[in-house]
């Protein structure tokens, strides 16, 4: 029975959060339930009373705070405590000050759980716990204390239990006195220092370090000896951040005498926090001694300004390694300045005119990547022809940073480069800045040949982001596909550059091609014929057979077929398709069906509408469909007659797909005196970028027509009617998350 009860009150629980669902009568069984001689119902009835919240939840836990059972008054307390009820705060406090522990750490567990600050006979009730005889009272009145919003009225108890003899009630009460940012809290801590637990001595530096008090200087010194590792780091540290500015040779000292040590790495950042002369020329003088540890680079990064008249001394005059580290430094430490410091300009291009070293050379030209001075620009010209190849791939990551169209006469240079990463480097370089130019284009082009793999993608990547057509990429890409016909970039790029004149070519590959090479293809005659019809009968045969196939095969080549020039073989053949078709695929093929299946397919649509147990995505897919049909103008009075009563019916369906998409296409045919529109095309990813398949969503267009349709296998949605976009896209499923990579908006012709 009583697994039953515990779980019909987890079921109410549940319920009870979702959408303020309750019992009817729940209230009265629970009032009735308060006074149960059975404990575990008084505590069920106390959370339900807790869930249910509201204006008489008071009264009803008020009664359980004098309950026998220990467990049902801090249910009640808690629960009362946590809404700052005197009367829970009144009874925590008589329960602290008990002669029983039990009842007193109790008291302390509401005490401290209600929010601060607690009233002045409950701090004093806390404050006297600290010296309990029970550990457990003493750690929970710590807790307590340490959650008020001000610790410095309870300073002088909190500062008596540092030194207790509980290792832990210690460590807290450091820990709290951390928290207090009142420089009296210094005295109490600085016996700590010498505490025979080292981890005591590491919070009670980190605590005064907190505090700010210099003070402690003298203290933390000494503990530079330690001979724990972590109390010497702690200590080096804390007189870092008091900026103890004499600690620095003491420190450095240290330093030099355990070079291969812990502490000598952490030191460096102390060192950093000082940034006295003597501290920077010590680091300084480390840039000279590799390996370079990170702290090293991260104390002169923190020293900031102090460090830059050193740094660039050690750039101009020090060794290669030292030099280039300097020069790294710097390029940091005025990372985005655009021109705002010439002066550290003139020294990097000095660093770079003067060839000390290969690593110096390249780290002065990421210096200028970071800065981004425009004025760099005639030095990175002269480096374009350096004969290091690592000379040449900093420059040009450096003009790809600095973004300077001025730059574009260096793109042909650069994409003829024997080093690949150059040439890489370079188109990514034309891509930022739009490459124009017949000779830039032409070498764009060969680059998609490119023997180097990551050359040609990088070339496709291009082609991609210009969003352009370029001469002479179709074959060069059609190569590409054949070699690997899953790169979606390729698909991309061939999608931008086929045009109806490629259609030859198109047919001839995809002959060639199965499987997603073929489906690629025939996105590109998509996009291709937008405003042109296909007029081959042989892509127009492809297409069918692709249709027939069933699958992702169907579903690209449905969106394509709309753009065949109608003949009776055609509609024939979609006909079959539909027919045949999975049904998932089947509403892909609607499109098809209203614009080349001829009168017959116009037919089929209307009666697969008007029937109320079409499958709802068909029947969607269909009443949109029908507002793409050609030559409705010449149906004649009976044909737009039935066509709009198809809709009509279509448009009180409760499946919002289905009256949405019937309302929007009789809109469209009452605006529209022929069939032309324009269309869209796009691609639901997740955000790990992986397809979202079958999903149905929502399109509204710029006029305001919403129309529903689905997302394909590959997460593709291609909708024509719409007015030109840009579109608010809903998925069926507002939780889902979602990237839209946009391929075409083409008006209508």
């Amino acid at each position: 029975m009583l697994a039953v009860a515990l779980a019909c009150s987890a079921l109410y629980a549940l319920l009870a959060e979702a959408s303020g669902f309750e019992w009817p009568g729940a209230a009265a069984i629970d009032a009735q339930d308060l006074s149960s001689l059975d404990q575990v119902q008084r505590q069920r009835a106390a959370e339900r009373l807790a869930l249910r919240g509201g204006p008489g939840l008071r009264p009803g836990l008020a009664t359980l705070l004098d309950d026998s059972a220990p467990s049902v008054r801090l249910i009640a307390a808690r629960i009362l405590a946590r809404d700052g009820a005197p009367e829970a705060i009144e009874s925590a406090t008589r329960w602290t000050i008990s002669a029983t522990p039990a009842n007193r750490r109790l008291g302390l567990d509401v005490l401290r759980d209600a929010p601060p600050p607690l009233p002045a006979p409950a701090l004093r009730a806390v404050e006297r716990s600290l010296s309990d005889a029970d550990v457990t009272v003493r750690l929970l009145a710590i807790d307590t204390l340490s959650r008020q919003r001000d610790i410095a009225p309870s300073l002088l108890p909190i500062a008596a239990a540092t030194e207790d003899d509980n290792r832990e009630v210690r460590l807290r009460a450091v820990r709290a006195l951390a928290l207090s940012h009142d420089r009296r809290a210094v005295v109490p801590l600085l016996p700590r220092l010498g505490d025979v637990d080292r981890q005591i001595r590491v919070e009670a530096i980190h605590a005064l370090a907190e505090l700010g008090d210099p003070r402690a200087a003298p203290a933390l010194k000494r503990l530079l000896d330690d001979v724990a590792d972590d109390v010497r780091i702690a200590a080096a540290l804390a007189l870092g951040h008091l900026k103890i500015a004499d600690a620095a040779p003491t420190i450095a000292a240290l330093m030099r005498r355990r070079p291969f040590e812990e502490f000598a790495r952490q030191a460096a950042l102390a060192l950093g926090e000082l940034a006295t002369p003597d501290a920077i020329a010590f680091l300084i003088d480390r840039l000279r001694e590799p390996p370079l540890s990170d702290e090293l680079l991260a104390g002169l990064l923190h020293a900031g300004a102090a460090a830059m008249p050193a740094l660039v001394t050690e750039a101009q005059h020090g060794t290669p390694s030292s030099s280039a580290a300097a020069v790294t430094l710097l390029g940091r430490l005025r990372a985005g300045s655009r021109g705002a410091d010439p002066a550290l300009t003139r020294v990097l291009v000095q660093v770079i005119q003067g060839h000390t070293s290969t690593a110096a050379t390249a780290a002065a030209l990421d210096a200028l990547a970071a800065i981004r001075d425009p004025e760099s620009l005639p030095v990175l010209f002269e480096v374009a022809n350096d004969p290091t190849a690592e000379t040449r791939r900093a420059c040009f990551r450096a003009l790809i940073a600095i973004g300077d169209e001025r730059a574009l006469p260096l793109l042909e240079r650069g994409l003829s480069d024997h080093d690949a990463e150059v040439r890489a480097l370079a188109l990514r370089l034309g891509a930022g800045l739009g490459m124009s130019t017949p000779g830039a284009l032409g070498a764009l082009v060969a680059r998609l040949g490119d023997p180097n793999r990551a050359v040609s993608q990088q070339a496709v990547a291009t082609l991609v982001q210009m969003g352009r057509r370029v001469p002479g990429t179709l074959e060069p890409l059609l190569a590409l596909l054949a070699r690997a016909p899953a790169d979606r970039a390729v698909a991309d790029a061939l999608e931008i550059a086929a045009t109806p004149p490629d259609d030859g070519a198109l047919l001839a590959a995809a002959r060639r091609s199965s499987g997603v090479g073929r489906r690629a293809i025939a996105r590109a005659l998509v996009a291709a014929h937008a405003a042109q019809p296909i007029e081959s009968d042989g892509l127009a045969e492809l297409l069918l057979d692709m249709a027939a196939a069933g699958g992702a095969e169907a579903e690209v080549a449905a969106d394509a077929l709309t753009r065949v020039r109608p003949t009776r073989g055609v509609a024939e053949g979609v006909a079959r398709a539909f027919d045949a078709a999975e049904p998932q695929v089947r509403p892909r093929l609607c499109a098809a069906l209203a614009t080349v299946g001829g009168d017959l397919g116009r037919e089929r649509l209307v009666a697969l509408v008007a029937a109320a147990d079409t499958a709802a995505p068909v029947r969607a897919a269909g009443a949109w469909a029908l507002a793409l049909a050609p030559d409705l103008s010449h149906e004649g009075l009976a044909g737009m007659a039935a066509l709009r009563l198809a809709l009509t019916r279509a448009g009180t369906s409760h499946f919002p797909a289905v009256a949405a998409n019937a309302s929007a296409a009789l809109a469209t045919i009452g605006r529209r005196a022929g069939g032309k529109s324009g269309s869209a095309s796009l691609r639901l990813l997740a955000p790990d970028g992986a397809p979202i398949v079958h999903e149905l969503l929502s399109l509204t267009a710029a006029d305001g027509t919403v129309v529903w349709t689905m997302s394909g296998l590959d997460g593709s949605v291609h909708l024509s009617g719409l007015a030109p976009g840009p579109y608010q896209v809903r998925l069926n499923r507002p939780e889902q998350r979602i990237r839209i990579a946009e391929r075409t908006s083409v008006p209508p012709p």
